[in-house]
Order: structure tokens, then sequence, then C-alpha cells
């Protein structure tokens, strides 16, 4: 990361002085793949959809939206429901600008310790600890990057950390976690108290 040049009187806390804006290299190819991007742009039929969507909704945007997003909770939910037999409802939805805002408020609510996650993994996750000062501790890996469990029951026993992140399909490798491991993992945080993300 690169200094940005502050001035003086500006009074940003020392620990965030050196840092830089978190940004994704946009390269011209065919597949961005580190940026997530889908090569495949919208049909035809979903453009018209949306444009139908925004001229409806323009004619309140003197309003505030709907804050809890009850609408597009329920729909999700419903989605998922019918994609995979799950019985959520709204209740179990978290809608948000993005995942980062989700990973932020996760660490401003229960980033009170130090947070614990297996890199590599997803960049944003210590850089936002950072951000909001909890502890970033370096999960082990195996040579072939799959979370090493033994060393990772003794970090977080060891290391009782607040926050403990698995991601899974893992960001940048792409491994995956089974689920016997999340609940191996997930019962070795219950046991310190630590939120399993």
């Amino acid at each position: 990361m690169t200094s940005q040049p502050w001035p003086n009187w500006l009074p940003l806390r020392k620990d965030l002085q050196e840092l830089s804006a978190y940004g994704a290299p946009q390269v011209e190819a065919l597949a961005r793949l580190n940026t997530n991007e889908n090569p495949y742009s919208p049909s035809a039929d979903l453009v018209d959809a949306i444009a139908l969507a925004v001229k409806q909704v323009s004619a309140t945007l003197n309003r505030y939206p709907d804050r809890d997003a009850k609408e597009l909770r329920r729909n999700l939910a419903n989605y998922l429901n019918e994609l995979s037999g799950t019985v959520l409802s709204s209740e179990n939805i978290w809608a948000a600008n993005g995942s980062n805002e989700i990973i932020q408020s996760l660490f401003l609510a229960f980033g009170s310790g130090s947070a614990l996650g297996f890199t590599p993994s997803y960049s944003m996750h210590p850089l936002i600890a950072r951000v909001t000062q909890t502890n970033w501790i370096n999960g082990a890996r195996t040579p072939i990057f799959a979370i090493d469990l033994a060393a990772a029951r003794l970090q977080i026993l060891n290391e009782r950390p607040s926050l403990v992140f698995v991601t899974t399909p893992n960001n940048p490798t792409g491994t995956v976690v089974s689920i016997p491991e999340i609940i191996e993992l997930a019962k070795l945080c219950e046991r310190v108290g630590a939120l399993l993300v």
C-alpha cells in the first residue's frame, strides 16, 4: 500500500495514514475474474424490466426508500426457498450496499477482541479489521490452500477471537470448506464466544 499525503491539519488516525484506497485493477479482458464481473451482458428483457422499474420508482425519489428493504428481503427469501428448499423468511435476510458494508458492520458490532481469517482470502477482511481497530490474525492454510483444521483449532482456542471468517469457495484460491468442517469450526467458535462468519 502506498501512503496518501495528508495535510498536517487533518486529524486522521496515525494507523490509517499510510493506507491507500482499495481498488481492483480494471483491465481490458473478456472475463474480469478479479472484479467478479459477468462477461455476458444482461438480456434485453432484463434491461427493459430494469428501465420500467426505474421509471416507476423515479416518481418517489424525493422520499427515503424503505429502510428495512422489506419487499427486497421477502423476495430474496422466496427466491432462496424456491432454489434450495429452505424455509427462510425476510427476517433471515440482511440487505446492504454490498458485502463490504456487512463485513464492516460485523467488525463494528462484534470486533471487540480480534478477528481470525484464513489467508490468502478476501483482501478486504484484514483491511476492514484495521480500519475498525480490530486486531487481525492470519489463520493457517495447508500447501493446497485448504484450511488447516488442526492449526485452526489451536488458533481459535488459544487466541479466542471474537470473529472468525471462513470464505467458501475461497477468494482467490477457489478451495471449498466442507459442511462438517464448518460445523467443527462453529463448535470451536461457540466454545470461545466467537461469531463465525
